[in-house]
């Protein structure tokens, strides 16, 4: 239970349990930012051990939000400024939808809380050890679990009604662990009432819900079949046919007898909603 409140007052915000489980001057970034590592690629992330009441340390990381930049060009000149920023989604909202994946029983990061002081923001989070999946598939005697718990996690995306951008053969933002897959960045997740393309069809008719989870499902398959990283990491039929039965099994009022079907009905040259919406902001 991670709490379901988080305090107003101060600039350090953490939950209930963290609360009582860790000196609040812990997040407060002047304090860690002089020895934490920066482990980031496309955001700031830095990883930091953060002091237990009980004595004890506990390695966390600080994440800053993504942020979209406003460029103005003077004089008709190629030069250009920065007008302005904003932040693409605060800390407080990331905290809160990682809280709502976790009452879902999504494998996620487990959140502490979050530091705001105007546009500087940083969310908080228990570091996750685990396996780069790539090795994983790598190993024929553990892909098969893999797949399974990767089928799982999918599905319980799809019961929490979020939707992973970029959820591929690439794996970023995913560990293998404890025979479950872990979402590691919930930057690029977003309710699907809230999707720029079919939210509003889906507000006003959710029963197609199971429809687009359908057609997410198939994209990732797809992706894992027939544009792996790797020749070797390519899911096979057999496997293919496993993962959709188990995500099948995992959401609810489906029906896994369906599964070669699905698998069947896949064809190479699909293009994916993140392809498609790829194309289009191209041509905006």
């Amino acid at each position: 239970d991670d709490g379901n409140e988080i305090p107003l007052e101060g600039r350090v915000h953490l939950l209930p349990n963290a609360a009582n489980e860790y000196y609040p001057e812990n997040f407060i970034p002047s304090q860690w930012i002089g020895e934490a590592s920066n482990i980031g690629n496309h955001r700031k992330v830095y990883l930091f051990e953060a002091h237990k009441r009980d004595g004890k340390r506990q390695r966390v990381l600080a994440k800053a939000p993504m942020y979209s930049v406003w460029f103005s060009y003077e004089n008709d000149s190629d030069i250009s400024s920065i007008s302005g920023y904003d932040v693409q989604k605060s800390s407080k909202r990331e905290l809160m939808l990682l809280l709502r994946l976790r009452s879902f029983g999504v494998p996620c990061e487990q959140p502490l809380g979050f530091f705001e002081e105007g546009k500087e923001q940083w969310i908080y989070t228990v570091f996750v050890e685990g396996e780069n999946p790539l090795d994983v598939l790598k190993d024929p005697s553990r892909r098969q679990s893999l797949w399974m718990a990767d089928a799982r996690l999918l599905a319980r995306l799809c019961m929490a009604r979020v939707r992973y951008r970029n959820y591929d053969h690439s794996f970023d933002d995913r560990l293998f662990a404890n025979g479950e897959m872990i979402l590691l960045d919930v930057q690029e997740a977003h309710d699907m009432f809230d999707h720029r393309v079919y939210g509003e069809s889906l507000k006003e008719k959710p029963g197609r819900l199971s429809e687009y989870h359908e057609s997410w499902l198939n994209d990732c398959v797809h992706g894992y079949m027939h544009i792996p990283l790797e020749k070797e990491l390519a899911m096979t039929r057999e496997e293919a046919i496993r993962y959709v039965q188990t995500f099948l099994e995992t959401k609810p009022h489906s029906n896994p007898a369906r599964a070669e079907e699905i698998v069947d009905s896949i064809k190479e040259d699909r293009m994916s909603e993140d392809r498609y919406i790829a194309i289009m902001s191209e041509c905006d």
